[in-house]
């Protein structure tokens, strides 16, 4: 599962947020993993600038937070 948002600051910046949550269920084993771009709930983690018609990363903060609890039923 992917979400994100970003939110255009002005003409050439934005503010961005990226989160991944991987599940992988293989022989009962159940994986989970959860990595962010930006942090959440904490501003200016993740930026973005447009630079001659192209949005590239200008600072990124990232980092692996726990992952959401899973119920899985069998």
């Amino acid at each position: 599962m992917r979400t994100g948002a970003i939110t255009l600051r002005d003409g050439d910046n934005a503010d961005i947020y990226w989160q991944c949550i991987y599940l992988d269920v293989n022989n009962n084993d159940l994986k989970i993993s959860n990595v962010t771009f930006g942090l959440p709930g904490q501003p200016d983690t993740g930026r973005a600038r447009r630079v001659k018609g192209v949005w590239l990363f200008s600072h990124v903060e990232s980092a692996s937070v726990p992952p959401p609890t899973v119920d899985v039923y069998q």
